[in-house]
């Protein structure tokens, strides 16, 4: 149609187009809400190094039967003539821990053990102030068991035994000159313990611990020390733990 004379031609008409609504995906879980929870992850195989003080828990009357006593074992010659005094334990030792299962591993490693005491004693004649030591070298087994186990605290229990042998039962008679006597021990040392213990995340892979426990010391034609006096004997093993 065309327009009239003196008239504007009328604009085409547009079609209005209103705005896009975005699309909403949704998302439809597929996991069974009524399934078990994942079980926790497997803790790495961990290498440990630690240092271990050990007090005795009995009664602290440590005086023998009168009269003088003889060192068991070979005859040492050293005759005791009053009560002992005991130093504190030492252990030293490097371990490693295998996981078997995602709470339970295994540990194992090497120990080394220090025993001192003194007493008043006599070797040929000759009367004075004794220094008797023992060292040790121990192969320790252990289980473990995680109570507790998160990225930044680990609580479990453990239990196990322990074979030492003696590398030296030293006697030292201080006179002038002293008296020094070495005698081999030919049985090794058995023991059985158990505990508790805490291990503290420090770091991703490195950990500190604290392992109390109590361990017991079987009879067997050891040299007199804590561990034949008082059997049952206090653990305090603590020390570094590095995670492989």
């Amino acid at each position: 149609v065309q327009p009239a004379a003196g008239q504007k031609p009328a604009e085409p008409a547009t079609a209005t187009r209103r705005p896009t609504q975005p699309k909403q995906e949704v998302t439809v879980s597929t996991a069974d809400p009524f399934a078990e929870p994942a079980a926790p992850r497997r803790s790495k195989p961990g290498a440990s190094l630690y240092a271990q003080g050990t007090i005795g828990s009995n009664e602290t009357d440590f005086r023998p039967a009168p009269g003088a006593w003889m060192a068991p074992g070979p005859e040492s010659g050293f005759s005791e003539l009053g009560s002992s005094t005991y130093g504190v334990p030492f252990t030293l030792g490097l371990g490693v821990r295998f996981y078997v299962s995602p709470r339970i591993s295994l540990g194992t490693g090497v120990n080394y053990s220090l025993l001192t005491r003194s007493f008043t004693g006599s070797f040929d004649g000759v009367s004075g102030n004794v220094s008797h030591t023992l060292q040790y070298l121990g192969i320790p087994v252990n289980l473990f068991y995680d109570i507790i186990s998160s990225e930044r605290i680990k609580f479990y229990v453990y239990g196990g035994g322990a074979g030492e042998y003696c590398l030296s039962n030293k006697y030292r008679l201080y006179a002038n000159p002293d008296i020094i006597r070495k005698y081999p021990v030919e049985r090794l040392q058995f023991s059985v313990g158990g505990g508790l213990g805490v291990e503290f995340r420090l770091a991703p892979r490195l950990g500190i611990y604290l392992d109390p426990g109590v361990n017991y010391y079987f009879k067997s034609n050891q040299p007199r020390s804590i561990r034949t006096d008082k059997p049952l004997l206090i653990n305090f093993d603590a020390g570094l733990r590095f995670n492989f």
